[in-house]
């Protein structure tokens, strides 16, 4: 090849190189900014860490996320590796509601066409260090397994390029059990399964008969109180102390009867070939040991109840299974996969809210395909959804007034059978301050 034809096929290069760049840019103009947020008063929720940057470190976030971060792994702006205290701030988005309050856009622009992410989950990370952003130092990664509620092994996972505005493709990503689920799951099982003995006396036997195997057991005086044996005469009434056997014996029936000096009870376990028969007394009446010991139990059952249900929250938010990222730079991460919309729908719209033209910069989600998020904007004419599934809309106007129109409303649209269809946003009224549960609730009752 001759100098002439070497210098035109260097500048077909260039040209088409140039081509491809200008398209990928008017797509990326056409897509909109990489983050913007609806909200400036509400934020999805953040987790943030305090550590020595000298020192391994692995955090655990409530959804079962692990992070895991070497020694001396952050830099200044000047390229010098920090040593003061740093602080890590993570979020995490597993749900339509926080992929909004994020503002991270869920689409990209491959080649000549706008492809929408469905997500299994993403975050954003960042350090900083006396008030300055820091950077990961060269040669350095943290790990990041990060919880997913799918276990599609279709997904791919995307570092955001906020130079470009655009997703860069990372590599595919395999879901794994997430551990930590499993963990919390036999923490609980642990709990609901332990025994709490009622408080006892050394010098006095004292008889809990919640221990009874009782037919059709409901809860009554006998399981409600702890008794004391106090027999009138011994050798008629039985010491349960020598009957440990009334405990392993299933009983069809359990009486209780006051005697007349109002202390006493005769206490009757019928079964269905035996019967014991004692006499007890309440343990507390008369004892201010047995009084305070049982009211530092109850709390003790009140500490544990809380305990119990902390653990409960814990499992239901943490997800089923975890993906693996290797960062090298602080920023947003997601693992997605192409919106996989079938027999799709290219319907005219017209965008108005309560009658009303809108504005440019409202700000307009559309909500399908498992909780996919798709940005549209106020002057769009067409918006696409798959011919099977439900579809909802979220709208926030420039106030944060939450506008809505949800999937039962948009199936009667659908059914007009009019050339365009009227996508007329309605207000939800707000009467107190949003926080990201609320957010959520809201588009989970559209």
């Amino acid at each position: 090849m001759n100098l002439l034809n070497a210098s035109i096929a260097f500048a077909v290069i260039l040209t088409y190189a140039a081509c491809v760049q200008q398209k990928e840019m008017a797509g990326l103009n056409q897509l909109g900014p990489s983050i913007q947020t609806p909200f400036k008063s509400v934020n999805a929720e953040k987790s943030s860490f305090r550590f020595n940057p000298e020192v391994e470190q692995t955090f655990k976030i409530p959804t079962g996320t692990t992070i895991h971060i070497p020694a001396q792994a952050f830099v200044d702006h000047t390229g010098s590796v920090i040593k003061t205290e740093v602080t890590l701030n993570y979020e995490e988005y597993h749900n339509a509601a926080q992929v909004i309050l994020s503002g991270i856009r869920m689409s990209t622009f491959d080649g000549n066409q706008i492809q929408h992410f469905e997500s299994a989950g993403m975050f954003q990370i960042g350090a900083e260090s006396s008030g300055n952003r820091l950077d990961l130092a060269a040669g350095k990664s943290i790990e990041v397994e990060m919880a997913s509620s799918k276990d599609d092994n279709d997904f791919k996972n995307w570092f955001l390029n906020q130079e470009t505005g655009n997703w860069e493709e990372l590599g595919q990503s395999i879901a794994e059990i997430n551990i930590e689920k499993k963990n919390i799951e036999e923490s609980l099982l642990a709990f609901q399964n332990s025994t709490i003995d009622k408080p006892e006396e050394k010098s006095r036997f004292l008889v809990d008969f919640s221990r009874l195997k009782v037919q059709n057991y409901t809860n009554d005086a006998l399981s409600e109180v702890i008794w004391v044996y106090d027999p009138a005469n011994k050798s008629k009434e039985f010491d349960p102390e020598q009957n440990l056997w009334i405990f392993n014996e299933k009983w069809t029936q359990t009486i209780l009867k006051a005697e007349n000096d109002g202390k006493h009870y005769k206490a009757t376990l019928i079964g269905k070939n035996k019967m014991f028969e004692t006499r007890l007394k309440p343990a507390n009446d008369d004892n201010k040991a047995i009084k305070k010991a049982l009211i530092e139990h109850q709390k003790y059952i009140e500490e544990r109840n809380k305990q119990i249900a902390d653990e409960i929250a814990r499992f239901e938010k943490a997800q089923k299974f975890q993906r693996s990222f290797s960062i090298a730079k602080m920023g947003v991460y997601n693992c997605d996969r192409y919106s996989r919309m079938t027999n799709v729908v290219a319907q005219n719209v017209k965008i108005t809210v309560e009658g009303n033209d809108i504005a440019r910069d409202f700000m307009i989600y559309q909500i399908c395909n498992n909780d996919a998020v798709i940005q549209i904007y106020p002057n769009q004419q067409i918006v696409n959804y798959s011919k099977f599934e439900k579809v909802k809309f979220v709208l926030v106007d420039n106030n944060e007034q939450i506008a809505a129109i949800s999937s039962t409303a948009f199936d009667m649209l659908k059914t007009n059978n009019t050339a365009t269809v009227n996508l007329d946003f309605k207000y939800i009224p707000n009467a107190a301050p949003l926080t990201e549960q609320g957010f959520a609730d809201v588009i989970q009752n559209l």
